[in-house]
């Protein structure tokens, strides 16, 4: 395997961003250079960049206001600034499209910033968008989740334990010098 550099303020920002790091990695370099520690593992990377590039660090709004939500719910409601994605707008969806329902991302930043707009608009749109996405796609900041699942229909028969050993392999390596899973799949040394 090959090694990562160590994670600390000397390293050089293109061998941060061509190394795969786990969030408990930046949220420690982060607390030592007194960087803001909180946030998703992709808003962590671009302040660490953001740092070690001597630029602003990236943010994002961390005071919402939030307001009262209605207790019952209706498709000619506006959505208001201060909502958020709670449980009962989700049961409320879920009772008006009859199917299991999860926010998306459009969704859940219209219902964050309040835009003004009717139920009915968001759940129309939301429901055109669940039309045109493939189905079972897996978000990009999930990648060991992406890497299973593609390994495991490359290689159908490797045991858990094989597939972690192939991911470790695979996350170990520099970006720019990284075979695709693909790749990996069919020439590596897990093949």
């Amino acid at each position: 395997m090959n090694k990562r550099p160590e994670l600390t303020h000397e390293i050089a920002r293109d061998q941060f961003e061509d190394h795969y790091w786990l969030k408990n990695e930046l949220v420690a370099f982060c607390r030592i250079n007194q960087i803001p520690a909180s946030g998703t593992k992709i808003l962590l990377s671009a302040r660490i960049a953001a740092f070690l590039r001597g630029e602003p660090l990236a943010t994002e709004a961390t005071k919402r206001i939030v307001r009262p939500m209605p207790q019952d719910f209706t498709l000619e409601m506006k959505i208001e600034k201060g909502w958020r994605c709670s449980q009962a707008l989700r049961g409320f969806f879920e009772r008006m499209t009859g199917k299991k329902f999860g926010f998306d991302e459009v969704l859940r930043q219209q219902i964050a910033q309040g835009e003004g707009i009717t139920l009915q608009q968001a759940l129309s749109a939301w429901e055109q968008r669940q039309e045109m996405k493939p189905k079972n796609t897996i978000a990009p900041q999930f990648e060991y989740n992406r890497f299973v699942r593609r390994y495991r229909a490359l290689k159908p028969g490797l045991k858990h334990s094989e597939v972690v050993t192939a991911w470790k392999y695979f996350r170990s390596l520099p970006r720019s010098t990284r075979p695709t899973i693909d790749e990996l799949a069919a020439s590596g040394p897990f093949s």
